[in-house]
């Protein structure tokens, strides 16, 4: 199962799109459950979840095999620096053999 945060923007629905057209089984992340319709209709599964909430976030990355995720850059003030520094780690625990960046 390929899981991808960002599936929304142009860089991660060019992937979910492309990995779901070759028959991958594919999760994609909204932080918002009424953005996920489109993606249902196309064969993905939908997990909710902020990417700030590590442990949400390990839980829904828990049937995945390998994780795509972009993060933009951020000014230095903002809260995804945080994530960014945790980006690599968040699947470890949980059988994510890897992660994409």
């Amino acid at each position: 199962m390929y899981i991808v945060l960002g599936a929304n923007g142009h860089v991660g629905s060019a992937v979910a799109n492309t990995l779901l057209s070759q028959g991958q089984p594919v999760t994609v992340v909204t932080h918002d459950a009424t953005h996920g319709g489109g993606w249902e209709d196309k064969g993905a599964q939908v997990a909710v979840a902020d990417v700030r909430d590590v442990l949400g976030l390990r839980e829904v990355l828990r049937g995945g095999e390998r994780l795509f995720m972009l993060n933009p850059p951020a000014p230095p003030e903002a809260r995804s620096l945080v994530i960014r520094n945790e980006s690599p780690s968040v699947g470890k625990p949980v059988g994510v053999s890897a992660v994409i960046s």
